[in-house]
């Protein structure tokens, strides 16, 4: 779990240096939304972890983002658009329909997040965190 937890945290620090430089517009905005979601997972796995408290309202509010934001990568990823500062895989456009669905995976999984209790919220964030990973195991390079 505590694997699960660092890969948003770790996204989220790198966003900052990896925005510098790039050039296409497409890109840009692909990039940005990432950071969004990924400041989304860092208030969700800070919560998960224990590092701050269960807000079930704030987790709510990131969850909601979270679904908005699978539709959104959906739809800015279609364009094959590149940059050299891109962590797009060319994967991504070989096999959209399965980028779609891991899209689609967290969004389903944002949605399904259980916010009755503590306990209840961090079993269903483990499945939420595995998408994230999974999608970057397959679709994205490490700069």
């Amino acid at each position: 779990m505590k694997r699960l937890i660092l890969i948003p945290a770790l996204v989220l620090a790198s966003a900052a240096f990896a925005h510098q430089g790039v050039k296409d517009s497409q890109v840009l905005a692909r990039m940005e939304l990432m950071k969004e979601v990924a400041a989304d997972m860092k208030v969700l796995g800070q919560m998960a972890k224990g590092q701050t408290a269960f807000d079930a309202s704030k987790a709510r509010t990131s969850a909601a983002n979270l679904s908005a934001h699978a539709t959104e990568t959906i739809r800015l990823f279609e364009a094959n658009a590149t940059d050299p500062k891109s962590e797009a895989l060319p994967a991504i456009w070989e096999n959209f329909p399965e980028f779609t669905a891991q899209a689609q995976d967290m969004g389903a999984a944002a949605d399904a997040l259980k916010l009755g209790s503590d306990a209840e919220f961090r079993e269903s964030f483990t499945a939420l965190a595995q998408t994230c990973g999974s999608c970057h195991k397959t679709f994205r390079q490490k700069n």
